[in-house]
């Protein structure tokens, strides 16, 4: 008869113990990110993963290992990280039961999210949660750690000291800017990062020749941006986003086609781009807060804007040509060019553009008629050849030169005297005696205080009388950024009449209209009929009215000479 093994008690009842041990399927998560790493190797990913390896080691009939997530680099502020969502829905779909992290920032450093996971989620799917530091918790075997006072404490200085980070980053950034320091993750297309210092633009010569190639084809030679790029990519011109993409900059992620042809968008942001004019405009945009990446337009007033910071590429005429014809609505002509009036004509009557028809199919001659009248009807029939415009146009033009040739010289015979009103002057006297003003009520609010402290006056005099005060102080204030507002404006006057001036003398002696002169100096042409007019035929009389740019500086010219009509030179 065999033997049976006589079994212990105390084996007995360690092999009870084992068998009734509940099995936890783990999941790790690990987290870093890019400001975490500044705090050097203590929470770094491999250090996160040795520290649970090492408590799962000590624990293996407990807890089996069945899957680590990680996200590297990414914020803790919220619950949008790949590790982590995928770690979620393995719980909800009961593949592991238990998240152990190395400690509580490395699960999430949002209060809401954290108290959301731990106090709600993880309870409604029976999920184990374990922190192994800062505080020690353990939702199982100590279920008070969780809604314990330190492990609350603990969540909020996780976000506050997000915040806090934030808030320091966007300050340097913000002191940047108005530097004029690039601070880009990429530079714009035309330039690359100084190797010296990767917050200032140098010249890329090899996109810079696209760049101007492009203002040319837009401004130039009268291409809209739709030729501009099938022009580009007709001559096999790489791309912006290959070219960038060429270049090592991956702003795009993911595959690029192998052929990728210009776009309407890409010119367009070349083209309203005025850093290729040397100037930094930065800071359009903002992030909601720290914890949202969402970002919102900024008003233009608040861009940081510095002039002059890095070579430009584009001469600041030919820029402000662009942005003119880019709020025009222009169109190719039915023989595949834009006409050079394209954006330029308008009907007086009723404001809308005018439509470019071949006038003649043979000799291909254009002819224009009032786009409004043609879809409706309720305009006039409004019709004017190019030669008829062209004639109109020279003829106001040469009138325009001369016209400025004549207050040239008396603008000039009033700066040559010394009665003329000197502006800069009087507005230099009118802030002196702002600031002496602003001076005395500094002194009268101290003496007000020493009365007061002193026990003089009482506290409601001192409250009614420092009330008083301030509003002056305020008053005199905005008086103050009035006058050096007007004197900033007073300045370019003079500089700016002399630019209009000299931009319509280069054309005194022009011969014929072409799309670079009407870009230069015209602003809009408006086109009416004039039917009360005695004619030989039964064609109306056309009335062409060309409204010329600079119309500020011609005010501007206008106000000095009458200013100073009654200086005797």
């Amino acid at each position: 008869m065999a033997r049976r093994k006589s079994v212990s008690v105390y084996e007995q009842a360690n092999t009870a113990s084992v068998n009734d041990v509940k099995r936890y399927r783990v999941g790790a998560y690990l987290r870093l990110s890019k400001e975490d790493s500044l705090t050097g190797t203590s929470a770094s990913i491999d250090n996160q993963g040795k520290i649970i390896e090492t408590f799962l080691g000590i624990n293996p009939i407990e807890f089996e290992l069945v899957e680590t997530y990680v996200d590297d680099g990414l914020t803790g502020v919220t619950d949008d990280r790949a590790g982590f969502q995928r770690m979620i829905d393995d719980c909800t779909a009961r593949r592991i039961n238990c998240i152990i992290v190395k400690d509580g920032s490395r699960f999430a450093r949002n209060y809401a999210d954290c108290e959301y996971y731990v106090e709600e989620f993880f309870k409604i799917h029976n999920v184990r949660f374990i922190c192994l530091d800062n505080p020690r918790v353990d939702s199982v075997k100590d279920p008070s750690s969780v809604s314990g006072m330190q492990f609350h404490f603990t969540n909020y200085f996780n976000e506050y000291f997000v915040k806090q980070t934030s808030e320091k980053i966007l300050q340097t950034f913000a002191d940047k800017r108005k530097r004029g320091e690039f601070i880009g993750a990429f530079a714009p297309f035309g330039y690359k990062k100084d190797p010296g210092n990767k917050n200032r633009l140098i010249i890329d010569e090899e996109a810079a020749v696209i760049v101007k190639k492009i203002f040319d084809l837009y401004v130039n030679e009268g291409r809209s941006m739709r030729q501009v790029c099938m022009e580009l990519t007709g001559i096999g011109i790489p791309s912006l986003l290959q070219y960038q993409r060429a270049n090592g900059q991956n702003i795009v992620p993911g595959n690029i086609p192998k052929e990728y042809t210009w776009n309407y968008n890409s010119i367009r942001k070349i083209l309203k781009d005025e850093r290729y004019c040397g100037h930094m405009i930065q800071g359009k945009s903002a992030r909601i807060s720290y914890k949202n990446k969402r970002h919102v337009a900024k008003p233009e007033e608040e861009w940081d804007v510095v002039y002059n910071t890095h070579e430009p590429i584009i001469e600041e005429e030919l820029f402000q040509k662009a942005q003119m014809l880019l709020g025009r609505t222009t169109r190719v002509s039915p023989v595949g060019e834009r006409s050079k009036y394209s954006g330029f004509l308008f009907c007086a009557k009723c404001g809308y553009a005018l439509s470019c028809k071949r006038s003649n199919r043979s000799t291909k001659a254009r002819g224009y008629v009032c786009k409004y009248y043609l879809m409706t009807r309720k305009c006039e029939a409004l019709h004017t050849t190019e030669a008829t415009l062209d004639e109109r146009i020279l003829y106001a033009i040469r009138s325009q030169v001369v016209l400025l040739s004549e207050l040239e010289q008396v603008y000039n015979k009033i700066l040559s005297v010394d009665k003329s009103v000197d502006n800069s002057k009087l507005l230099q006297t009118s802030l002196e005696k702002l600031q002496k003003h602003l001076q005395k009520l500094e002194v009268k609010s101290h003496r007000l205080y020493d009365s007061y402290d002193e026990g003089i006056i009482s506290k409601e005099l001192y409250a009614s009388r420092a009330g008083a005060l301030s509003e002056e102080t305020e008053s005199v204030n905005a008086k103050i950024d009035a006058v050096k507002k007007e004197a900033r404006q007073s300045k370019q006057v003079k500089q700016n009449t002399t630019n209009y001036l000299n931009l319509f003398k280069k054309h005194e002696n022009i011969h014929e209209v072409d799309r670079e002169l009407l870009v230069a100096l015209v602003d809009k042409i408006l086109i009416e009929n004039i039917n009360d007019v005695p004619r030989l035929s039964n064609k109306s009389t056309k009335k062409v009215t060309v409204v010329f740019n600079f119309q500020d500086e011609y005010t501007a010219l206008f106000r000095f000479i009458n200013e100073n009509k009654l200086v005797d030179f």
